[in-house]
């Protein structure tokens, strides 16, 4: 299969879209000059066409959490310009329903990215925070998202005993969360944060 440059960039832009990014966020995400994705550096003044680098795509995988598969999945794909859209999963993790936003959609068939809208996770995550979460089942010491009948909720893992799940402050300076078990619809293990 041979790749055109068009195809290249439509996947880069197809990726930050996934995650709920502009070109120069997913840039930034990855620890790259926010200008390096951006249109206007596609093409050099002269005509020639600038691809982007090996090592550039490797810190956008790493830095999304994407693999390669993902990423050549998008190859040949135009972006659609929407930056967000809800996500819905038959197996009860993560669903449109009682999400304050979700950014982009399955990792793959098993992680979700949530964008954290409130400050439930304050100071580490913050408003504007996205989440890859994973449905596996967390131990104790874990930070993990539990989505609650009263909204999501983060923190570090505790113990889920009876019908309680115990949930400790992501920072050790507030109180224990209790919190009922059949007022959880699911729980998922964070496995990134963008900063």
């Amino acid at each position: 299969m041979m790749l055109s440059h068009d195809q290249i960039w439509n996947a880069i832009d197809s990726l930050a879209e996934r995650y709920g990014l502009s070109a120069s966020g997913l840039a930034k995400r990855a620890g790259l000059d926010p200008t390096t994705f951006n249109p206007s550096k596609r093409v050099s003044v002269d005509g020639r066409l600038r691809w982007p680098s090996t090592e550039s795509l490797a810190k956008v995988l790493d830095a999304t959490g994407a693999d390669l598969d993902e990423f050549m999945a998008l190859i040949g794909r135009k972006p659609t310009g929407k930056k967000s859209r809800k996500v819905s999963r038959p197996d009860g993790f993560p669903s449109g329903q009682g999400l304050s936003v979700l950014a982009g959609q399955i990792v793959d068939r098993r992680n979700a990215v949530v964008r954290v809208e409130g400050w439930e996770g304050a100071p580490i995550y913050g408003p504007g925070t996205v989440l890859v979460v994973s449905p596996d089942a967390p131990r104790r010491g874990e930070r993990v998202a539990l989505m609650t009948r009263s909204g999501l909720r983060l923190g570090t893992w505790r113990k889920k005993s009876g019908k309680i799940v115990e949930l400790a402050s992501i920072t050790d300076s507030a109180p224990m969360l209790l919190i009922p078990a059949e007022d959880v619809i699911w729980t998922g293990r964070i496995k990134f944060a963008s900063q």
